[in-house]
Formats: C-alpha cells, structure tokens, sequence
C-alpha cells in the first residue's frame, strides 16, 4: 500500500479537481473519483500479481487475465500505470516500479488525447495503450516507448467502456449512445483497424471478456453492461394500473453477452432483478386510509389499502428496490460481478431508504443472474451490525453511489468505489457459489 500512497499524493499535486456537471449523483468530481478507483486498481493490481509469476504464470491463470472497463490500468510488467485523466483530456503515464525492482511514484509524461477520455486498456506486448475519448468519438492509440499519440481511430458515437481480448487481438469499445459495440482490429498493436459493430441496444457502457484459458478467443464470451435499467415487463401493482415507472420494484438491470471474435455474433440479454426487500423498512402510513380526516391523494404507495396504516404491513413496510446505473464489471472464477447504483423512487419515508449500493453476481457460463437472496445484494445493509466510532472512522455510513469494483487475482477479496460517499469499501467473498460478498470494517463482521 505504500506505493498505493505515493501515487495518491503525486496525482493529487498534478491533476486539476472540479465537480462534474451531469446526471450522476454529486460527489468531489470526477478527479476525485479516478484517485479513488486508482487505489483499487493499484492495490488490486499489485494483488493479482503477486498471486502469479509474470506473464507465464498469467497465461496458466484464466481468472487472472479475464480483462475489463478501467479508468486506470497496470502494465504487464508492473512497471507502469496509465491513468485516465478526464477533465484535462489526458492520459499520464506513471512509473511505479523501477530497474531494481523497488516501488516508486514517478510521473513519467502527460499526454494529451482526445476530450473526455474515459476508458484506457493496455496492450498485453505493453507497448500500447488504447483510450477512448467520449465527446471526440475517437480512440486514442498511445505509444508507451515513445510517450506520444500514435495515431487516432474515428468513426466511433461517444465512446466509454473499453476492453482487449485476452491475446491482445480485439478490442471492443461501447459506444454509449448508438448502441452498439465496435470491434477493432489489434492484431498490429500501433495500426489497428476498425471492423464493424455488434447492436446492442440501449447505452452500452463497461464491458468485460472472460478467458477460459484455451488460446482461442471464440471461446471467451464479451459482457457489456446497460447502464439504465429498463421497465420489468413482469411488473404488476393489483391498486396501480400503469408501468413500473417509478416504482421500487418496476425495473429490472440489463446485462448483454456474445462471443468474441465474431462479427455477427448471438446476443444473449440477461436480466437483474429488482429486491423485494433492501434491508431497510418504512412506514408507509401516511399513504393509507385514515380513521378520520382527509384521504390520501394517491394509494398507490400504500402496501396494503384494505388495512389501517397502523397495521405493521403498512407501518413497517420493507423497501424495494432496483439495479440502475451498472458502470463497472469485473470477472472472476465463472462470476461477472457489476455494481449498480439502486435507486428508490417511490415517495420516501426515512432517510436510509433513498439509493442502495448494489453488487449483483451473473453466472458467465449459463449466463444467468445467480441469486443470493435480496438483503446480501445490497452492501448498505451491513451497516447494521458496525458499531459507530467518531470520525474520521467510516463506520455505519452509506455507500450510496458505487462506481467501480475489482477484486485481485484469486478473487476473494474486493475494494468498491463509492463516489457519493468519498470512500474505497473492502470486501471478501462470502459465498464462492453465489458470488456474495461482505464488507470488511474494523468494527462490523468480517473482520479481517
């Protein structure tokens, strides 16, 4: 951790913070958010390859080399570290091992890319790396040797998530508002080529590609995140004849896969539903008929009309919720774990049944979401056996808008970036089969 600590010091004295201006929940800005995901993506990093030997050891390794969306990405060979720097329209290059071995904080050389830079992947010869710039509509093809822009691949719609197959031969790039995913050609890590597109639908944004570890990439299948939730057809309200629009329980997260490799490949659309109970309960009385006085204006937000608002069914109503804004993924084992920011739109009643922080787990073989009941998905609910502590303790504080996870290289073990909360949330694997993960606090349960 103490080259995690440098870095954070040298990244705060070089890049310029400022509150991002758009519709994700408020925070520091977005400077802030990339030193938070640097911390996971350094620390993460330097776990996975001390869980390996070099390069060799990663080729045996499949859960070690599955690649994904990052905003900060580590070379091969431990020695650098690119990093997206969004508001300045950069990339800087950042050595953090030198010649001998010993950890060190250097930045190397800022280059400029194109505007909004969101997404960085590094080439496995580690001569190359790939951003994609958002508002350019363009891919940055950076020259790590020679610390320059080497060339610019255009033709792409607002680009954001980014990932290299595992041979390095693919990228594929999310491009957010035309719905579709483009493939380009990496074969020639400096000249790539794009060729063509898969459709999607909706606005693809992270992505993430398994390796199973044959050397055939038509093996591994491309996941690619929705980052709005889409209205669960399956809802139904027995008082409210209308869509889910607006309600706990009305939308459902979406998740698209298909082999790599193929330029005309099945697209697999899997499902994350919505949780009945969050954790939290409320009272929804205020909503039900009343003894005397004026009715409520609407019931459609009581659970039960039929009985009083004092009846524990109303009084103390558990919260739903849905999966929304899935912006990052990361595999591990045969799991896609992707973060969700869950939000409860139904008219609130207690401060804590507001926007969840969500984790949910997809089965990469049967492509199906695995089910870990409805209170283990959502990471906010374990502030309940934490025991307060003053500050600068984080102890039983919310993780209200998580952006980013990773896990390192055996995959038991997470850190989860929560923007809305300023903090970096460590977790451990629960439950190998389902993908359940439970926080690591000094002061809650898994104590570690």
């Amino acid at each position: 951790m103490n080259r995690v600590k440098s870095i954070l010091a040298m990244l705060k004295r070089s890049l310029r913070l400022r509150g991002e201006q758009s519709w994700f929940a408020p925070g520091f800005g977005i400077a802030l958010i990339a030193l938070l995901i640097s911390v996971a993506g350094l620390s993460v990093a330097a776990d996975k390859i001390k869980d390996k030997v070099k390069n060799k050891a990663k080729k045996n390794n499949p859960a070690t080399t599955a690649t994904r969306s990052t905003t900060i990405a580590l070379t091969a060979d431990e020695t650098r570290v690119v990093v997206v720097n969004r508001e300045a329209n950069s990339v800087s290059i950042i050595r953090v091992k030198d010649a001998n071995g010993n950890d060190v904080a250097t930045k190397l050389v800022e280059i400029g890319v194109g505007e909004e830079p969101r997404c960085v992947a590094i080439h496995p010869t580690d001569r190359v790396a790939y951003v994609t710039n958002g508002i350019s509509g363009t891919v940055s093809v950076v020259d790590l040797v020679r610390g320059r822009v080497a060339r610019t691949i255009k033709g792409l719609t607002e680009p954001r998530g980014c990932a290299l197959t595992p041979d390095g031969s693919l990228l594929y790039v999310a491009n957010h508002t035309a719905g579709t995913v483009s493939i380009v050609l990496t074969s020639n890590p400096l000249n790539p080529v794009l060729d063509g597109s898969v459709p999607v639908g909706g606005r693809p944004t992270a992505i993430a590609i398994t390796d199973r570890g044959t050397g055939n990439i038509s093996d591994d299948t491309v996941f690619v995140t929705e980052i709005f939730a889409e209205l669960d057809p399956n809802f139904k309200d027995a008082n409210f004849d209308g869509n889910g629009e607006a309600r706990d329980l009305g939308k459902r997260g979406v998740v698209h896969a298909f082999p790599a490799g193929n330029s005309n490949p099945p697209i697999a659309k899997i499902t994350l539903s919505s949780l009945k109970d969050s954790g939290f309960s409320a009272s929804r009385a205020n909503f039900c008929p009343k003894v005397m006085g004026a009715q409520p204006h609407s019931l459609i937000f009581c659970p039960d009309p039929n009985l009083p608002g004092t009846d524990p069914v109303n009084a103390n109503n558990p919260q739903g919720v849905y999966p929304n804004q899935i912006l990052s993924a990361v595999i591990r084992g045969n799991l896609l774990y992707v973060t969700a920011i869950g939000p409860q739109p139904e008219p609130l009643e207690i401060f804590n049944a507001n926007v969840q922080a969500l984790v949910y787990a997809v089965d990469t073989n049967t492509l199906k979401e695995v089910n870990v009941g409805n209170k283990n998905k959502n990471l906010n609910v374990q502030i309940a056996v934490e025991n307060a502590a003053p500050p600068p303790s984080l102890d039983r504080t919310f993780a209200n808008d998580i952006v980013a996870i990773d896990a390192n290289g055996s995959g038991d073990r997470f850190l989860i970036v929560s923007r809305g909360g300023n903090q970096v949330l460590r977790a451990k694997l629960a439950d190998p089969a389902t993908g359940e993960l439970n926080i690591l606090n000094a002061a809650g349960t898994g104590v570690d």
